[in-house]
């Protein structure tokens, strides 16, 4: 799911976006990145309900991902002007992308859960927003 949901945002967001990577790269980061804003999809929780049957698995599971997004802009260092486009001109695409979107067959569509900021340094912003998507779990029983 998470490589549909990258694929997505790469078809749908970009721009404004100038990249989108999955957690391998976002673990491997060493420095921030040259130019922004860029963003990585990441899964954040799956929580199941409990199993319907004996004989085999069938459960619904709600899966939670995150859209970790950063933005530096180069006309302050404060991070007033990051603000703003971010919020007038990141953030829309990314949501239009993803909310409404079915990313596989069997799962739902997508719905906003929450935006936040999660830290602001030398004029660069980093922003979480989180989606989630219900779909069944099958399988045969061991």
């Amino acid at each position: 799911m998470l490589r549909r949901v990258i694929a997505r945002l790469k078809e749908q967001a970009c721009p404004p976006l100038v990249d989108v990577d999955g957690l391998a790269a976002f673990a491997g980061l060493t420095a921030p990145p040259p130019r922004t804003p860029v963003a990585w999809v990441l899964p954040a929780s799956d929580a199941a309900q409990p199993n319907r049957h004996i004989s085999r698995v069938e459960q619904t599971v709600t899966s939670t991902i995150s859209v970790l997004i950063q933005h530096r802009s180069r006309r302050d260092m404060r991070g007033d002007a990051a603000a703003v486009e971010l919020t007038e001109d990141i953030l829309m695409p990314v949501r239009r992308a993803i909310v409404n979107w079915r990313p596989q067959e069997g799962f739902g569509r997508f719905a906003f859960v929450s935006g936040r900021m999660l830290r602001i340094a030398e004029g660069v912003i980093d922003w979480e927003e989180r989606f989630v998507t219900t779909g069944l779990m099958f399988g045969e029983a061991a």
